[in-house]
C-alpha cells in the first residue's frame, strides 16, 4: 500500500497529538523523546527515539549547559538516524520545556524543520493512543550542520546591543531569581506564563497585550533568557508563535552572564 503522506513535510513551530498520530505510519518523521530515559523507556510514542538533552549541552570556562560545537552535535544526532533534511517531532512532559530547548539546538545547527508536539507525552497517553516500550534502534546518518548566528545570542553581543533601543531583553525566570540579579534593562515575565496543560504555548492576544506592557513588541528583537537556556527556549518558540520574526535566545543566560560580569 503507498502511503499518501507527502514525503516533504513542513511541520512548522508545534504539532498536535492527532496530526502526528496520522502522519506517523509513513516513516518520513523521526520522534523524539526528550524525557528522561526511564519514562521512555517505561512506554513512549511508537517508534520514537529517547534523545538526552545534556547530550547537546557542555560545560566551558565554569559555565554549564552551554550548547555543544558543531561537531559533537553532528556525532550525536546522525547517531540518532539524523539528517538536516530529516522532519523531527520532539515530545516532552513539561510542558515543551525540555522539547524547546532540543528543538532550538537543531535550529541553531540549520535543521528547519523541527517541531514541538503541543501536549506532549501527557496529551498523547489522554487521547488513548497506542505506545511501546521497546528501544528503536536508528541507522546512524550523516548530519550536517550549519550554524544559523541570527538564533543566538551572547555575551559580547549583548553588550554590543546595550544602548540599542530596538533590542529587548526578556527574562523569563522566577521573582525571586530576578530579584537576585538580572541582565541591565530585562523586563521580566514568567516563562509559565505562557503554557497550559492543554496547550504547550499560549499564543493569545491577552499574551500579546501582556508582553507589549513590557515594551516586548514585534519592532524590536527580543532576547530571551534564564538560568540556563532552557525556559528561555519555550519563550523562544512563544514569541514566534506570535509572529515575532527577529527572536534569540542567549543560550549561557544568567548562569554565563553572572560569571563573566564579575570577572
Amino acid at each position: 500500500m503507498t502511503s499518501n503522506i507527502p514525503q516533504t513535510i513542513d511541520l512548522g513551530i508545534v504539532v498536535n497529538v492527532n496530526w502526528l498520530k496520522d502522519h506517523l505510519q509513513a516513516g518520513v518523521i523521526r520522534v523524539l523523546d526528550a524525557r528522561p530515559l526511564d519514562e521512555y523507556e517505561d512506554g513512549h510514542i511508537p517508534g520514537a527515539i529517547s534523545i538526552e538533552m545534556n547530550a547537546i549541552r557542555e560545560e566551558r570556562e565554569g559555565v554549564d549547559g552551554l550548547i555543544v560545537g558543531p561537531e559533537s552535535f553532528a556525532t550525536y544526532v546522525g547517531q540518532l538516524g539524523i539528517t538536516r533534511e530529516t522532519p523531527v517531532v520532539i515530545y516532552d512532559d513539561y510542558h515543551g520545556m525540555l522539547a524547546a530547548r532540543i528543538a532550538w539546538s537543531f535550529e541553531y545547527y540549520g535543521h528547519t524543520n523541527v517541531a514541538i508536539l503541543d501536549g506532549g507525552w501527557s496529551a498523547w497517553e489522554a487521547n488513548g493512543f497506542s505506545s511501546e516500550n521497546r528501544s528503536a534502534v536508528p541507522s546512524v546518518a550523516t548530519y550536517e550542520p550549519v550554524i544559523n548566528d541570527a538564533l543566538i545570542a551572547t555575551h559580547d553581543w549583548l553588550h554590543q546591543q546595550a544602548s540599542n533601543d530596538k533590542v529587548a531583553l526578556l527574562d523569563v525566570r522566577a521573582l525571586v531569581e530576578y530579584e537576585r540579579g538580572y541582565i541591565l534593562g530585562a523586563v521580566l515575565w514568567g516563562w509559565e506564563n505562557g503554557t497550559s496543560d492543554e496547550n504547550f504555548f499560549l499564543a493569545t492576544d491577552d499574551i500579546r497585550s501582556e508582553l507589549a506592557q513590557r515594551g516586548i513588541t514585534p519592532d524590536k528583537e527580543i532576547v530571551t533568557y534564564c538560568q540556563s537556556g532552557v525556559r528561555a527556549a519555550h519563550t523562544y518558540y512563544l514569541l514566534k508563535k506570535l509572529g515575532f520574526e527577529r527572536v534569540r535566545m542567549y543560550d549561557g543566560s544568567w548562569a554565563e552572564w553572572s560569571v563573566l560580569e564579575a570577572k
